[in-house]
């Protein structure tokens, strides 16, 4: 019973674990995720989002990266591709956030490729 019910679970976790990109609004757009909040896009104030689509093009992001003391606002800059993903993590790097062009590898894993740090990260 007990060998049944761990097989049941394994195949739930495969079925549902599954790496799915986000969906895209057109062929032409690209989708930026991110784990802090979105506030600036090309100079204009967003809602604090933590997922958009942009347009190709160069693009200016700006996202909040909170800590118990103090408030980074971090600035990205780069040229939007479209039909990729973007995200914007905590990395352990000597910059609080980094961006990433994310890749499904298949349908258990992902990749993060080629690495943008910030051009600065200024306290609030």
């Amino acid at each position: 019973m007990k060998k049944q019910r761990l097989i049941i679970i394994s195949l739930c976790g495969l079925c549902f674990g599954c790496v799915h990109p986000p969906q895209l609004e057109d062929e032409y757009s690209a989708s930026l995720k991110s784990n802090y909040p979105i506030v600036s896009i090309d100079g204009e104030n967003n809602s604090e989002h933590h997922s958009v689509q942009l347009p190709q093009g160069i693009h200016t992001v700006e996202a909040l990266y909170k800590t118990h003391r103090y408030v980074l606002r971090c600035k990205f800059k780069w040229q939007v591709k479209p039909g990729q993903h973007y995200e914007i993590v905590s990395h352990n790097t000597a910059d609080p956030l980094i961006l990433y062009r994310w890749q499904r590898r298949n349908a258990l894993w992902a990749e993060r490729k080629e690495p943008l740090e910030p051009l600065h990260c200024t306290r609030e």
